[in-house]
């Protein structure tokens, strides 16, 4: 689900079946994708506060690129 609760932009849910066999560092760096990529086209000139417990993920996404070629796919753009 997402909310707009006044200043504060923020996405949570579960994961499905599609996803089910994907590892955990693809689910979350997906997600986070998913995330920006609505917001950077419904809020232009946002400030963005990256939050995950996922040091993978995180790592590809601040880095830009990863080893994996799954991972390196989500954010090769």
């Amino acid at each position: 689900s997402q909310k707009d609760s006044g200043d504060v932009w923020y996405r949570m849910g579960v994961w499905g079946s599609d996803e089910e066999a994907e590892s955990s560092n693809f689910r979350e760096l997906s997600n986070l994708v998913e995330a920006l990529e609505t917001l950077a086209a419904d809020l232009p000139g946002i400030i963005v506060y990256l939050f995950t417990d996922n040091s993978t993920a995180e790592a590809a996404f601040y880095n830009g690129t990863s080893s994996n070629a799954k991972l390196f796919g989500l954010i090769d753009f």
